[in-house]
Formats: structure tokens, C-alpha cells, sequence
């Protein structure tokens, strides 16, 4: 029985020899090859030997009475119009309005031409924009 115990100890001894040395190569494997990118592959921030010009786009200039995303309501938009004009907002209708999808044409910095747009887009609702010689706008309902 002692021969069976000394030929197991010596088993296990091989054993965690035997794993040792597999852990051991595991940590002496080669690093993975980079990925192959092919031949359409170009470096990044390859510089020019000579300055070049580059010719610049003109911005076109924003409209200063549009609707934008950020408008909520009739009110809000004809607010923030007021404030680009130079005035206040005066709103005497008995209700606020939502934007409608006919809004979206108005592209003016003319506010005459995009308050008779809004006029005529609100015309069922009795709307009455006006421009008060204090640049505010008064909103008022007709009669």
C-alpha cells in the first residue's frame, strides 16, 4: 500500500509539473498580427512640403424671421421675431396658436413680408399682426 501512495505523490507531482509548463508556453505565445487594412489604407496627417490655398465657401447669411426647431408656438416664435426686430411682444389674441407646416416658407429678413405670411396662414383665426412705430408687435384678434 506505501508503493500505491508514493506512486500517486509522485503522479501528482508530474501533474502540476506537467501544468506549470503549459501555463509557462501560454505566456510565451507570439502577439496577434494587426488587422490588415488593404490597399486602400492611408496614414493620417501627412503633411505638405508647400503651403496651398484652399478657397473658402461665402456662409450664406441666415434669415433673420424664420420658424425654427426650437419654436413651440405662434406666440414663442412672434416673441423671439419681436426681440430680433428690436421690440416686445404685445399679445392681446385670447389664445396661443400652434405652428402649422405653411410657417415653414417663411424665410424673410424683411418682417413686413413674413408677418403677411403669418397673417394669411392664421386668417380663419381672426390673427391681426402689427408693427407699432416703437418696432413692437401687437397681436390682436379681429373683429
Amino acid at each position: 500500500m506505501a508503493e500505491k501512495m508514493g506512486c500517486r505523490a509522485r503522479s501528482g507531482r508530474w501533474f502540476g509539473i506537467s501544468v506549470a509548463l503549459v501555463v509557462l508556453q501560454a505566456c510565451e505565445s507570439p502577439p496577434p498580427k494587426p488587422p490588415d487594412f488593404g490597399e486602400d489604407w492611408k496614414p493620417i496627417n501627412v503633411l505638405a512640403e508647400e503651403p496651398m490655398q484652399i478657397p473658402l465657401k461665402e456662409e450664406q447669411a441666415l434669415w433673420t424671421y424664420q420658424m425654427l426647431p426650437t419654436d413651440v408656438t405662434l406666440r414663442g416664435m412672434l416673441e423671439r421675431w419681436a426681440t430680433e426686430h428690436g421690440g416686445k411682444l404685445e399679445w392681446q389674441y385670447p389664445t396661443d396658436l400652434t405652428l402649422v407646416s405653411a410657417l415653414s416658407s417663411v424665410k424673410d429678413n424683411n418682417i413686413q413680408k413674413a408677418l403677411n405670411v403669418v397673417r394669411h396662414t392664421y386668417e380663419k383665426q381672426k390673427l391681426r399682426v402689427r408693427v407699432l412705430s416703437n418696432k413692437n408687435l401687437l397681436v390682436t384678434q379681429r373683429p
